[in-house]
């Protein structure tokens, strides 16, 4: 259980970065004063090694990737079963 807890932990901290910067450049009129703005606006744009990533936005499209991913496996698997409840044996 705690494994499964960790696992989804380490997904959402990995989807993070994506999502702010996808708001900060969606939103850049509206969060033009902010810290956002300072952070990915201009802090983060010209540090090293980060600089090609936030250019070429490599978040962003590594979001839609995954999101594309998801849809493709949704149409061509389908609508599953769900999650069924085992039923105890009452034998061995």
């Amino acid at each position: 259980m705690m494994s499964s807890l960790l696992v989804n932990l380490a997904l959402v901290m990995a989807a993070v970065p994506a999502v702010v910067q996808f708001a900060a450049a969606a939103f850049a009129g509206y969060a033009s004063g902010t810290a956002v703005f300072g952070v990915f606006g201009s802090t983060a744009m010209f540090l090293r090694g980060l600089s090609y990533v936030y250019r070429f936005n490599v978040f962003l499209y590594m979001m839609l990737g995954v999101c594309g991913i998801s849809a493709l496996v949704a149409v061509v698997k389908g609508p599953g079963k769900g999650w069924a409840r085992r039923r105890k044996d009452d034998g061995g």
